[in-house]
């Protein structure tokens, strides 16, 4: 095979932090009116120096809208678009969601006032609710929905066809699950992250899961020692005595031995 790469990381974490600072336009148009009033220039030769904004690079405005009443408050206090669903194949189930009547109202009159709508298909539909899936995905192509947000490979691959002119966004509940999953979605350059130093865990059970991921031909394999920090339900344990860590000898036994086994096994840093 050839020479994947790997990160082996020890207990080390790195916090970013960045800091913006914009002079508001609110603010400069307030300076520019104060200075007005001590000076005489033609009001219109300064004025569109410091109005004429370029908006081509802000983000979209996306707002929920788990009705018709909430839609119509996004829409007409500015969002860029609405985020929705129907009845089936969505995840918000806490939400009202719009029937198959309501639908088409929420989607001319949401186009109607220039606002996008996205509609939600997240759900991982069963072989029996597949079959249904195509009918749906039609239906909001017809209806002129703009995006639809998908969670499942085959959903996402279903609206490709069944909803050509509708938009296709990742869910944040997407995932694949399993090496095989990615294997048949077509990712050739395949990762993963190893975490060592877990309760219970030995030097062996450590150096069995890396063999296990190098079976599978992954391309690189990160390494991080377990960090545990204050305030996480497993701190409580580990500090209550209901969980036990391996001991800090065991530990560095693990990054070292683990280190020494992947450049074995053909992996380089």
């Amino acid at each position: 095979m050839s020479e994947p790469n790997v990160n082996a990381i020890p207990t080390t974490r790195a916090t970013h932090h960045s800091r913006t600072h914009k002079l508001t336009v609110t603010a400069m148009l307030s300076t520019v009116a104060f200075l007005l009033m001590f000076i005489e220039f033609p009001i219109p030769a300064l004025i569109p120096a410091f109005v004429k904004l370029d908006i081509s690079d802000l983000p979209e405005l996306l707002a929920p809208a788990g009705d018709m009443e909430k839609l119509r408050m996004a829409v007409l206090y500015g969002a860029d678009a609405v985020y929705l669903a129907g009845t089936s194949f969505g995840m918000r189930s806490f939400a009202g969601n719009f029937t198959a009547d309501e639908l088409p109202e929420a989607v001319r009159f949401a186009h109607d006032h220039g606002v996008r709508v996205h509609v939600t298909v997240n759900t991982m539909p069963r072989n029996d609710e597949v079959a249904r899936l195509p009918e749906h995905l039609e239906r909001l192509n017809d209806l002129g929905v703009d995006a639809l947000i998908l969670a499942d490979l085959g959903a996402f691959t279903l609206a490709g066809r069944y909803a050509p002119r509708c938009e296709r966004h990742i869910s944040t509940q997407q995932s694949i699950a399993n090496y095989e999953c990615a294997r048949a979605a077509g990712f050739t350059n395949i990762s993963a992250d190893l975490m060592y130093g877990l309760p219970g865990q030995t030097v062996k059970d450590h150096l069995d899961a890396i063999e296990t991921l190098y079976r599978l031909g992954l391309n690189h394999i990160s390494a991080y020692s377990l960090i545990v920090e204050e305030g996480t339900p497993l701190y409580t344990d580990v500090t209550g005595g209901a969980e036990s860590l391996p001991a800090e000898d065991d530990v560095y036994l693990m990054h070292r031995r683990g280190m020494e086994f992947l450049e074995t096994l053909g992996y380089a840093r």
